[in-house]
């Protein structure tokens, strides 16, 4: 395994001699992670204009997925930004490093790694407020079972130690002698989440857009309400448990009020033309930076993209229009890596599995009718592209990844009956989720990390070598 270099944030809306001014331009959303192998091997063709040697890495341009409507480059940090803010989902996405460990494996296999974010589409009102229920939910059970658990552990402790002095109590000590407070304790623990909630929109003020002077006032809101209402409320007027339950519900409201007016007000409606005009440039963008620094080969560009990506890469791939207006064309891409696509949009959304979650995916992005859904989907592409001027693609999916998986049968067998065959691999024992986070980590032969690899090694064999 070499060692190597991750270069974050770079905006690819400005040309790479320049740099954004992050205050004031930089937008998360329109940047990418480089990840770069450290070695340096020998060169394989010069540029002699610029008395250059060009790197013989290629390098691979993943974008990432999330139902065109979440996910980052990083997918832990969607969930700490006002699109979404989930404790639990952000903690487990963080433990899997999911998407940066496609950099990580791929670059470990001395091929270069682009990871890129995009515009998300937007939930309208009211399907926002049961996606921020379902995220308030989760992120309230991350303290509150595991702190109940202890309590009650520590509840059962002390009162057996009570029966075996001889009392005779035990049940009566057990369920009502701290009956309210067990109430006490959850409310402690859903306000202990929200107070996090407040603590990472502080921390991460601009993904919140939040000034310094806005902050300060929410701290002083915050601390001053429960100073007041704990401590300068006689308990004689109300019951001092009472009074700190209404602040932890004070909390709650408040805190789910920031994110949904941020949600609301801040983030901007996009559709899928828009995701994949963002795609195009983020490919002429590495493809300048690549003969800019000699860093890997901009020639042998490769797309991969995984869900929601690998619908962004084969569309922009498929439908020229994209690439064309960042000056660029299909011959620019050497080969296409789909992991757990969607390639017929149209399809997925009269699916009945699909059903009413198409309101949370399908139509914020795509709307509802079907010419729109048609001509986003890579398949109908295909009957307009001639045959010959594709690259190659890799299609792979989960074991169980459902009606995705007959997608993908479909597409390639739209392609099998235009002449040319697209390898289709499907991975055991994997879902549409953990084919991403066990991405190189396991040692089988379909290994997805080995196969993107191995597809890339056997499209470079076949280069003419006056190309290098």
């Amino acid at each position: 395994m070499g060692s190597f270099t991750i270069l974050r944030d770079l905006d690819y809306t400005v040309s790479p001699t320049e740099t954004s001014s992050k205050e004031k331009t930089w937008n998360p959303k329109s940047t990418l992670d480089l990840y770069l192998p450290n070695e340096k091997p020998p060169s394989r063709r010069k540029d002699v204009g610029k008395n250059k040697h060009i790197s013989e890495f290629p390098i691979v341009l993943f974008v990432h997925g999330g139902g065109w409507r979440r996910g980052d480059k990083s997918a832990w940090k969607h969930y700490i930004s006002f699109h979404d803010t989930n404790i639990f989902a952000a903690l487990i996405l963080w433990y899997f490093n999911l998407y940066g460990n496609v950099g990580e494996s791929l670059v470990r296999h001395n091929i270069a790694c682009a990871i890129v974010n995009y515009p998300l589409g937007k939930l309208s009102f009211p399907h926002i407020l049961l996606e921020m229920f379902a995220s308030f939910l989760s992120s309230s059970l991350c303290f509150s079972l595991p702190t109940l658990y202890l309590w009650v552990t520590l509840k059962v402790l002390e009162d057996l130690l009570i029966y075996r002095a001889g009392s005779s109590q035990y049940l009566s000590q057990l369920f009502e002698y701290d009956y309210i407070h067990i109430t006490t304790v959850l409310f402690l623990c859903v306000t202990m989440s929200q107070l996090l909630k407040i603590a990472v929109i502080f921390w991460n003020k601009k993904r919140y857009k939040m000034t310094d002077a806005s902050i300060m006032l929410h701290i002083l809101l915050v601390l001053g309400s429960g100073i007041t209402i704990i401590f300068l409320i006689p308990s004689s007027t109300v019951p001092k448990e009472q009074m700190f339950k209404m602040w932890c519900a004070g909390i709650i409201v408040y805190t789910e009020g920031i994110i949904f007016y941020k949600y609301m007000t801040e983030l901007d409606s996009t559709n899928n033309s828009n995701q994949a005009e963002a795609v195009a440039k983020s490919i002429a963008w590495i493809k300048k930076y690549g003969h800019m620094t000699s860093s890997f080969n901009p020639d042998w560009l490769f797309l991969m993209g995984h869900s929601a990506g690998g619908h962004l890469v084969s569309l922009v791939t498929l439908n020229g229009r994209y690439l064309a207006a960042e000056e660029c064309s299909r011959s620019d891409i050497k080969g296409v890596i789909s992991i757990s696509g969607v390639y017929n949009v149209k399809m997925l959304a009269i699916d009945k599995l699909v059903g009413f979650v198409k309101h949370f995916y399908i139509h914020p992005i795509f709307g509802s009718s079907q010419d729109n859904q048609e001509e986003a989907s890579p398949s109908f592409h295909l009957d307009f592209v001639q045959s010959d001027v594709l690259p190659p693609f890799l299609i792979l999916n989960a074991e169980k990844d459902y009606m995705l998986l007959n997608d993908a049968k479909d597409f390639v067998a739209k392609r099998k009956m235009q002449g040319h065959e697209w390898e289709h691999v499907v991975v055991p024992g994997t879902n549409h989720l953990n084919i991403m986070t066990c991405f190189g980590q396991t040692k089988s032969a379909c290994n997805p990390a080995s196969l993107c690899a191995r597809f890339i090694g056997d499209i470079l064999k076949a280069v003419p070598k006056s190309k290098y």
